[in-house]
């Protein structure tokens, strides 16, 4: 019977530790072996093309970054690139002097400013971009501003 003592005191713990640890480093095993699977598949799509034309989308939603990346700018940049038209480059809030949020921003990079253009604007659209939502690029020195919704 003392063995038995011996056994759930002495070795138990250390086994299920053990496990534990297992448990843990396969998790992380698999999470950075698919962080490894998403680069080299990057690396064999060859690097990202570059677009001429600068915009900025201002939405008019008060919400978070987090949430800004999940709404507008995860969706758009995965139809944009899917079209070839363009990437999100970037994303910001703006806020008042009190802290709260005015409006969201999207970096954007797009191929033209008609079709890529009138396609962003389309998707922010069905995306639930409010009105008084713009986007706003320059032609030399002249700045545009065309409404989104």
């Amino acid at each position: 019977m003392a063995n038995s003592s011996t056994f759930v005191s002495d070795v138990l713990p250390a086994l299920l530790l053990t496990f534990a640890f297992g448990v843990v480093g396969y998790f992380i095993f698999r999470w950075l072996r698919r962080i490894g699977t998403i680069s080299r598949g990057r690396q064999r799509q060859g690097p990202l093309p570059s677009y001429p034309h600068h915009v900025i989308a201002k939405i008019m939603d008060r919400i978070g970054p987090m949430e800004r990346g999940s709404k507008y700018g995860d969706p758009l940049v995965h139809a944009l690139v899917a079209q070839r038209m363009g990437t999100v480059t970037g994303g910001g809030t703006q806020m008042d002097k009190a802290g709260a949020i005015v409006w969201v921003g999207l970096d954007l990079e797009l191929a033209d400013l008609e079709g890529a253009l009138h396609f962003t604007q389309q998707r922010l659209r069905e995306l639930g971009a409010p009105g008084g939502s713009l986007l706003e690029y320059r032609i030399g020195d002249q700045k545009v501003t065309v409404q989104i919704a």
